[in-house]
């Protein structure tokens, strides 16, 4: 599958809008790396609910949060973030994460959050979340 081509940069700087200390996502197994995250971008996965209910999710663009972009997984505090487009609003809860691409892992418990209305409408873009 080839990734549909946005406008939006595949990095934003997302330090002032976005809460680095909000509930972060740790995989309990191997974690993929910011660049792995950047394929992603431009392709529409699947949010599934613990109910079983599934909404799609573009992956809009890679969250700059500062200085850890590149500190091992497990880090204190949130490496770098995913913006997310998804049509509506989602509940808060975790939820698995599908991307459909063979070298990219489902994730599991995933803390979604919604952006600001405001940096939604400049972003094209509603929901994020952060990965540690």
């Amino acid at each position: 599958m080839t990734p549909r081509l946005h406008r939006l940069p595949a990095v934003v700087d997302a330090r002032g809008f976005c809460d680095p200390t909000a509930p972060a996502w740790l995989a309990q197994g191997p974690i993929p790396s910011v660049f792995e995250f950047a394929r992603t971008c431009g392709v529409t996965g699947r949010l599934i609910a613990g109910d079983g209910a599934a909404t799609n999710a573009r992956v809009a663009a890679i969250l700059y949060l500062g200085g850890g972009l590149f500190d091992g997984p497990g880090a204190e505090r949130a490496r770098f973030g995913v913006l997310l487009r998804v049509r509506g609003r989602l509940p808060p809860a975790a939820y698995r994460f599908e991307v459909p691409l063979a070298s990219f892992p489902a994730l599991a418990d995933v803390p979604i959050h919604r952006l600001v209305p405001g940096r939604a409408r400049a972003l094209r873009a509603n929901h994020y979340f952060l990965v540690r």
